[in-house]
Parts: C-alpha cells; structure tokens; sequence
C-alpha cells in the first residue's frame, strides 16, 4: 500500500513539473502582435526615388532592437498598416520600406519609446516614415548630398550599407543641405583620401545633420587620411548632432568639427579623435556637449588641442562627457579667446588627463569667461602643464574665472600654478574644491610655485570654496608675486605643503609689482613650511589681516605668518583676527619679521596672538635683525599676545620670549621694547 502512494503522489509531481515548465516554456517563447500605423505619409514622407502615391505599396520590413544590441528581423507588410508577429520582450522597433519592382531603400520609421510585447497579446506601434537612401559608395553618398536640398521642411535618412573611400575627384561636392540623419545598421567607416580645398569634406549649409540617433544599430566611423581646410564636417548657419556609435578622427584641418555664421552642434555621445584639433566653435556659434569623447587630438605649435573657443557670441557648454588626452601648445583640452567668448562647466563634465607644451594643461582663457555653475559637478583633474597652470590659466584684462562648484585636482605644472595660474582679469571663488594639485619638478619641486593658485597679475576674490592640500616649492596653497588675492566671507586655505617657504601663502614681488594678500574673512589653517611661513609668507608683498583666523600652521620660522626678505619693502598690518596655535621649531610661533637691507613691518591695531609655540624664541611674535640697514620693526598700538601669566589655553609658549622677542625694533602702544617680554602684552 506504501509503494502505491509513492508512485500516485510521485507521479502527480512529475505531472505538475510538466506543467509548470510547459507554462514557462510558453512564455519564455510565447509571442504578441505588432500593429502599425504611419501616422504621416505626406510628400516630406516620400522618397527621392518614387513619386506619387506608390509609397503606399512598398513592403516595410520590421526590426527590433534588444536592450543587449541584438537586432531581430520581426517580418514584413505591405502598405501604410499591417502586424508582425513578435517574440515577447522590451524593444526599440525599426521599420524599413522598399520599393517592391526596384528593391531601393525608400523609407524608414523609429520608435520614439521602447516597445513591450507581451504574450498573446496585441501591441499598437505609431511612428512616422520617413524618406531614406542607401549608400554603398561615393557615388551614392554624392547622389545622397544631391538629394539633401529637397528636406528643408522634411527629414531623410542615408543609410550607410558598407565601408568605402571617398578619393580625389573634381567632381565631388561635399554640401549638404535639409534635414539629414546618417546611419548605419553595422560596423562602418567612410574614409575621405581626397585633397579637398573646401569647406570642409562634409559641408553643413542649412539645415540640420544628425550623425548618428540615440538608437542607432550600427557605428560608424569617419576617418580623414589627408589634411584638408576648414573642418572635416564643417557647419554654417546650421546644426549638427552627434549620437553614441559615432567617430571623427584622423582630420590635419582647422578642427574636426567647425562651426562659423550663428550654428549650433549638440554632442550627446560618440568620439572626436586622433585629429589636429576636435572643435573649432567661432562666429556667434554654440556648442552643447552632454556626452561622448573629445580624446588624443593633437595640436602642435597651436592652441586648443580638444575645443578652441574664439570671437564674442562663441558659447561652449558642457554638461557632460569628457574631453581627454589633447595636447597643445596652450589649453590642451579647452582654449577660450576673446571678451564675448563663454564656457561654462554646468550640471557635470570631466576635463583630464590633457598636456600643455606651454600653459593651461586643462583650459586656458584668454580674454573670455569661464564658470563651473552653482550645484555643478564639473571636474577638471590630473591635467598637466610644461610651464604655467597644470589645471587652468586665466590672462588677459577681461579674462574670468567664476567658480561656483566642482573640483580642480590632481593637475600639475612644472612651473607655477599647479591647479590654477592667473595673469590678468579677475577670478571668484565662491565655492568649490581645489585641492591636491602640484607644481615643481622632483620631490622638491624645484621651481614651483603656486600649488594650488599662482598670481603673476589680476585679482583674485575667494568669499568660499577650499584651497587644500596641494603642494609647491614656494606658496603650497597660494602664490601671489603680482596682483591681488582677497578672502571675504568665508573659505579655506588649509593642509597645504611648501617645500621651501609659505605653506599656505606666498606673497612677494618688487615695488613696481608687489603682490597683496588682505584677509577679512576665512581661515588659513593646518599648513606646512619645511623651511619659514607654515601659514603665510611675505617677502616684498603686502599683507592686511582685518578678520579671519591663522592657526594651527607649521614651520621652521614663522609658525603662523614669516614676514621679512631682502630685496624690497614687505608689510604686514593686523587691523583685527586671531592668529592661534601656529608651531615654529625655531623662531616666531605666531610672527616671525625680519628686516634685511629693506625695510620689514609689523604693526598690529587689534586682534589677538594666542596659544602659539616656538621652540627657540618669540611663541607669540619674534622681532629680529639679522644685520643690515633695516631692522625688522613691530608697532603693537591694539589688540592682545598673550604670556606666560595668561590662562594655559591662551598663552603663548617659547624657550625665550613667550609673548615677544624682539632684537630689532618693538614699539608697543609707544613704549619701546627691548628682548624678551614673558607677560601679556595688551594695548586696549
């Protein structure tokens, strides 16, 4: 009786396994219906080939696309509706229609959406039709262009069906007008071997070209073999666009892709390389890159090696893709030329890895403006120059750089500027991160300065944003030999290295061009000498601290701030702030002055010097002389340095002179001191 309920209760199972693969079976090859309708089969819709009506009579073949590539023939029907049966699953529907006596591509429709089919099921398609041309050869793409002139107010597609050149002929006309899709189904290239003294090879004169759809099948690549002028695809007065699945390389003329006379190109994906230079945008044009590749263009001797900006109306915006290993002269990846010119970084984009032979490894702008919006994610990093500016240059009198978010890291130049290198016009730093850039060359960074921003002229005004560890040989932070750096409001400069002096801050320069640093805002803190100045250093420039807070800073001399160098005139005015828990191993925890041959001073009107330490002498300011015709000066007419009498969180320490040492010339509130003052001096 046991054997026969095993075998009733085994055989049911294996019953209900039959079923249940059956079922899945059925729906992992179960099928559903495709139902068409045109929505339009207008004369725009009808090709070049036929006239009439006739279109109503090609046979339409249907292919579906799978989110994997695969591309499946679904079946055919004749006329503006039919159904195709279809194996269930999620795809972008293609429909190509032929003439039936001649079997010439006619026509051709996509889905603007992904299609379901589900099994058992009926599935209503509407797209338009559109008229469409197969090419083989140069012949057929040229009666291709001849044809373009007919869409102004309609669409054609040319279909790219196999590889070929296109080769020296007199008759060759590269212009195309209307509106034009280029596609492929497969693996294409067009190659251009021809000398070709227009334009551009392919000549965009009204209209739009769209190389490539968001959900082409195929890839094609157009590839020059030869120089030539203008750009291998050259734009007026129209707009280009450029889908994933597309290349552009190997072109010796003015840019890849040239835009002049108020055009628009639109990248949303593919790749632009191996070519002399990717874009050219000039002539009040725009272009909008939101993806792809702009990669190893290379420029020798000239400037913008991924995309040159020039003329007043010229409008770059990205917002996504990544401009890549260009080189150039300047401006490896971006060059941006005259007032009127804009690039601006908005909602993403990341700009790496280009080469400078010169200056501006990432971007270089000349005259024109350059913003990373607000809320942006913009990155421009590990970019490299040969002299100035590894990340970005900004020079000329209406040159600026507003910086409102992202990050600018890991670039290097071998001379000045790390991240970024200033000469002329004005920069902002609302917000933003600068950050691990350096400059020099070796482990001591020999001839750097300027890790994160160098000055040799313009203004700089920093109300937010981090300047952090990046490292120089003078100046980790910020090097300013000329023009003028301002915090107000906020930001950071902190855990910056100097191999030699001015871990946070270099400022120096000659009285003809002396660099200034005032501070009325923010913090300089957590930053490295190995030499003087762990937070700021000054040497023939001016320095004014009317608020903000210098602490926690390290060096040999001059924990906090080293002023002193022989050569020119160097100033430090403290009208209010905190300078705190700054480190010297020899002299000066707080302030180090030091007069050589030219004068150098200290005058402090309020704020206070608290909580810092040297090893040697002066924890809270030294004063010194080393020798010379000009003594190092300090006039103390406000503010507090606390001693050894004051509370053990505030004062300052030091093996000599724990509130001043002063072997040069102290005045404090008009009472002159001479070498070491242990108490708290404060001058209400």
């Amino acid at each position: 009786m046991e054997t026969i309920k095993k075998f009733i209760f085994g055989t049911i199972a294996v019953f209900c396994m039959l079923v249940i693969t059956a079922c899945f079976s059925h729906w992992e090859s179960g099928e559903g219906t495709l139902v068409f309708n045109f929505r339009s089969a207008s004369a725009g819709s009808r090709g070049v080939f036929v006239e009439g009506d006739e279109y109503l009579n090609f046979k339409h073949v249907v292919y579906l696309k799978t989110a994997y590539g695969r591309l499946i023939e679904a079946g055919e029907f004749t006329g503006s509706t039919g159904a195709v049966s279809a194996p269930i699953g999620t795809y972008t529907v293609y429909i190509k229609g032929y003439h039936e006596t001649e079997g010439v591509l006619h026509s051709y429709g996509i889905s603007e959406m992904t299609v379901t089919i589900s099994s058992g099921r009926r599935t209503d398609v509407e797209l338009d039709m559109y008229s469409a041309i197969e090419v083989r050869d140069q012949d057929g793409l040229q009666n291709a262009f001849n044809a373009t002139e007919a869409y102004s107010d309609s669409l054609l597609y040319i279909f790219i069906g196999n590889s070929f050149d296109i080769i020296e002929d007199s008759d060759y006309d590269s212009n195309i007008y209307g509106n034009v899709i280029l596609i492929a189904e497969t693996d294409v290239e067009i190659t251009f071997s021809i000398n070709y003294a227009h334009n551009g090879f392919i000549n965009v004169s009204g209209g739009t070209l769209s190389l490539g759809t968001e959900n082409m099948p195929g890839t094609i690549k157009i590839i020059s073999t030869v120089a030539g002028e203008g750009g291998l695809i050259s734009v007026s007065s129209s707009r280009l666009e450029m889908y994933e699945g597309i290349t552009i390389q190997g072109y010796e003329g003015t840019a890849a892709i040239r835009l002049y006379s108020n055009s628009e190109f639109y990248m949303h994906g593919g790749t632009i390389t191996g070519n002399k230079r990717g874009v050219f945008v000039g002539g009040n044009s725009n272009f909008y890159m939101s993806g792809g590749y702009i990669t190893k263009n290379i420029l020798e001797g000239g400037s913008g090696g991924g995309v040159y900006v020039e003329g007043s109306g010229a409008i770059f915006e990205m917002s996504g893709g990544t401009i890549e290993e260009n080189k150039a002269n300047n401006g490896g990846g971006v060059y941006v030329s005259g007032s009127g010119a804009t690039f601006t970084m908005t909602t993403g984009g990341i700009i790496t890895k280009n080469n400078a032979a010169t200056s501006g490894g990432g971007v270089f702008i000349n005259g024109g403006t350059f913003t990373m919006i607000e809320d942006g994610i913009g990155i421009i990093t590990k970019n490299e120059a040969s002299q100035k500016g590894g990340g970005v240059v900004v020079t000329g009198a209406t040159g600026v750089f507003n910086l409102h978010s992202g990050t600018i890291s890991f670039n290097r130049s071998l001379g000045a500027g790390g991240g970024i290198h200033i000469s002329g016009g004005n920069t902002y730093i609302h917000d933003g991160l600068i950050t691990e850039n350096t400059s020099g060359t070796g482990s001591a960074l020999t001839g750097g300065s300027g890790g994160g921003i160098n000055m040799e002229g313009g203004t700089v005004l920093m109300s937010g944003g981090s300047i952090t560890e990046n490292k120089s040989n003078n100046g980790g932070g910020v090097n300013v030999s000329d023009g003028s750096f301002t915090m107000e409001e906020g930001g950071e400069i902190s855990g910056n290295t100097a191999r030699n002096n001015g871990g946070g801050v270099w400022i120096g320069g000659v009285t003809s061009n002396r660099g200034s640093f005032i501070m009325t805002s923010g913090e300089i803190s957590s930053n490295t000498a190995e030499n003087n100045g762990g937070g700021v250093w000054s040497g023939g420039g001016i320095v004014e601290m009317r608020d903000g807070k210098i602490a926690g800073n390290r060096a040999v001399n001059g924990g906090g701030i080293y002023v002193g160098i022989q050569g020119d005139q160097t100033t430090f005015h403290m009208v209010d702030g905190e300078i705190s828990g700054n480190i010297a191993t020899n002299d000066g925890g707080g302030v180090c002055v030091v007069g050589v041959d030219y004068l150098t001073s200290f005058s402090m009107v309020n704020g206070e010097i608290a909580g810092n330490n040297a090893n040697s002498r002066g924890g809270g300011v030294f004063v010194g002389s080393p020798g010379g015709s000009w003594p190092g000066t300090f006039t103390m007419t406000g503010g507090v340095i606390y001693g050894s009498n004051a509370n053990a969180a505030l004062q300052n320490t030091a093996n000599d002179g724990t509130a001043l040492y002063n072997t040069g010339s102290a005045t404090i509130n008009g009472e002159p001191y001479i070498l070491a003052e242990n108490d708290t001096l404060s001058v209400p």
